[in-house]
Formats: structure tokens, C-alpha cells, sequence
């Protein structure tokens, strides 16, 4: 994404990259342009995780040498993403939500017989169907929404299909507790999910598998709630069990709490932190 005039109110450009798909015709752009042209690189994932795609790891790395500024979603990245050479020129901005839809949603105030589980996210190779299926075991109902790849035949019947944005707020304010089932990978150890704003913009209790980005994002909740309850980290056995729990001891100043969190996670916030801390320097240099 080039932007031009409207932004700058001159002849400058700033060049907005989020894959390293595009790379070379940033540099091309960069080169003819000059001083002129900031190139911003945003890294979305570990891409040095994707070894057998060796030439999406080599546009990575030509991405992060060439740009001029860097930003990521998590300081995790850092070290193994980014790199120690290029860290000074990186602003870590994170995820957010849209809580003017997300935030509008009310969980019910009477409790379900069984509690409602419920996933919304693309499901790819990703997602630990090991433990969707111990959750299965417990007396739960589960929900899940999204796009799906190779979904073993016996989610189907939980599977509600791709909502819209309009209609998650209502699909989820039904629920108990969401839900992030990921493998622990290189990749989704990384991953900061958008899902988890979402999630905590309706207020609900969430449950996520043990990554490094997760355990990051609990302790940086649990640091601003100053209560370690209003999300957790399970594995294996122990997910169904942590679900079933949440749902127990969720109360309405627990939600209240996840709700003020996530409406200081907005994407405005985002951009303007973008706009202060990335474009400004370039602007009045």
C-alpha cells in the first residue's frame, strides 16, 4: 500500500508492506523515489518457521533489511523473528477489536444447563483436535464458526459455518467461554489472535493453549485486571476442565473487567500509535 499527498501534504511516499510477497517492487518503488519513500515492513507471522518454502523465508529476510521501519504485534518477536540487528527501527504494535460491534454484545445473565464452548477463526492445521475431542467428553456444548480446512467429520455437527461480523456478537453472546485450541507450534507461538480481543470485548471467559504469545498475553491481563481468573491457560487434559471451571466462576464483574480491557484495544488506538511512533519521525524529519 502506497500512500501519498493526502497523509504527507507533500510529494512524499510512504510504502505500507504486509507480506514479503511484494518486497522487490518496494525496493524498486524506494529506490526511484528515494528519501523521499519510508518503507514500512509489518511481519504477521514467523516466517523463518516456513523452512520448506525456503523462498518466502529469503523475502523475509530482504524485507527486514531494506525497510525503514518495522512493526510487529508481539515483543516476542523480537528476538527470533525480527533479529537483534534490526530491532532498534521495529514499534511493536499489537492486535485489537472493533468494539464498537464486538463491545455492543450482552452475555445472558442465566446459565446454561451445559456450558456453551465456543471457537470463531479460521481452522487449519493449526487447531488441536486432540483436545476438541477430550472437551467433547465433558458435558459441554460446543460451537464452532469460521473457515475450515480438513475438518475431522465428527465437528461437523458443531460446525455453524462462516458468520458475519454483524452476527458474531449475537452467536457469542450466548456462550459461556471462547476458545483457542492451537497447537504449539514455532508459528502459532507468535500468534497474537484477534480472536482474544474479540472475545474479551463480549466479555467472555477465555481458555487458550499454552504458547508463548498466550502466556504473554494472560500475564499482561491478569497484570491490568490484578485477577489471574479472567483467562486461562490449559493443555491437554486439563482444557475441557479449565472451560467447565471459567464458566463456573465467571460473574459480571469479571466480565466488566475483560469489557474496559478490550475497549482500550481498538484499532483507532492502533493507528494512532502507527501514526506517532512510525509515520511522525519520517513526516517532520
Amino acid at each position: 500500500m502506497c500512500i501519498r499527498d493526502r497523509l504527507l501534504g507533500n510529494d512524499s511516499c510512504i510504502i505500507y508492506m504486509q507480506t514479503p510477497y511484494w518486497w522487490k517492487i518496494a525496493q524498486d518503488i524506494k529506490a526511484v523515489l528515494g528519501d523521499d519513500c519510508l518503507f514500512i515492513y509489518e511481519v504477521l507471522d514467523n516466517y523463518r518457521f516456513l523452512l520448506p518454502h525456503r523462498k518466502i523465508v529469503e523475502m523475509h529476510e530482504q524485507s527486514l533489511i531494506h525497510a525503514d521501519r518495522i512493526v510487529c504485534t508481539t515483543r516476542l518477536m523480537l528476538g527470533d523473528v525480527i533479529g537483534e540487528a534490526h530491532i532498534e527501527k521495529t514499534t511493536v504494535v499489537p492486535n485489537a477489536c472493533d468494539y464498537s460491534i464486538f463491545g455492543s454484545a450482552s452475555l445472558w445473565d442465566t446459565r446454561p444447563q451445559y456450558p456453551v464452548i465456543g471457537y470463531i477463526g479460521v481452522m487449519q492445521e493449526w487447531m488441536d483436535w486432540d483436545i476438541l475431542t477430550s472437551l467433547l467428553r465433558e458435558p459441554v456444548t460446543l460451537e464452532l464458526y469460521g473457515t475450515e480446512y480438513e475438518m475431522p467429520e465428527m465437528f461437523r455437527p458443531y460446525y455453524g459455518g462462516i458468520a458475519s461480523w454483524s452476527e458474531l456478537p449475537e452467536i457469542m453472546s450466548h456462550w459461556s467461554v471462547g476458545i483457542i485450541p492451537h497447537i504449539i507450534t514455532p508459528l502459532t507461538n507468535y500468534a497474537d489472535h484477534i480472536k482474544l480481543y474479540e472475545y474479551m470485548a463480549v466479555g467472555l471467559p477465555v481458555v487458550m493453549t499454552g504458547t508463548a504469545a498466550n502466556k504473554a498475553k494472560r500475564d499482561e491481563i491478569a497484570g491490568y485486571a490484578c485477577d489471574q481468573r479472567i483467562l486461562t491457560i490449559a493443555d491437554g487434559c486439563d482444557f475441557g476442565e479449565a472451560c467447565i471451571h471459567q464458566s463456573k466462576i465467571d460473574d459480571r464483574d469479571k466480565r466488566m473487567l475483560r469489557k474496559r480491557w478490550a475497549k482500550a484495544q481498538t484499532w483507532d488506538a492502533r493507528h494512532r500509535q502507527i501514526l506517532s511512533e512510525v509515520f511522525t519521525p519520517f513526516i517532520i524529519r
